[in-house]
């Protein structure tokens, strides 16, 4: 990052962001009561709720690691669902000035694990 545009501008601004040995567990109980009508936001939606201004050129990602674990309350057993070795890139990541034809990238390379339990 600039000094200069973090002490002067209201815009956070990166080239390259690396993000590395970052894991993240998700878990469901799906014998907890289900809330009708409860939207979860998606990504590109809780980035442009940020009210600090972000521009971030890639974000890579090295030696990463995701994991989904649910029980079930139908089958009383357990699963996992694991992106293990996620490697790779994401772009056009922003949250202001917005165009129609903006996305956010994916490039990664991800290795899909799945278990029982």
């Amino acid at each position: 990052m600039h000094p200069y545009l973090l002490l002067n501008d209201t815009v956070i601004n990166s080239k390259k962001i690396i993000v590395d040995d970052f894991h993240f567990l998700d878990y469901k109980d799906k014998r907890l009561l289900f809330h009708h009508g409860i939207e979860k936001p998606l990504f590109t939606d809780m980035l442009k709720e940020i009210k600090l201004k972000i521009l971030i050129d890639s974000l890579n990602v090295r030696n990463s690691n995701i994991e989904y674990e649910e029980f079930n309350d139908k089958t009383r057993r357990y699963a996992k669902v694991k992106f293990a070795q996620i490697k790779g890139e994401i772009t056009g990541i922003s949250n202001y000035n917005l165009t129609a034809s903006d996305s956010l990238l994916f490039n990664l390379y991800i290795c899909l694990w799945m278990q029982l339990i």
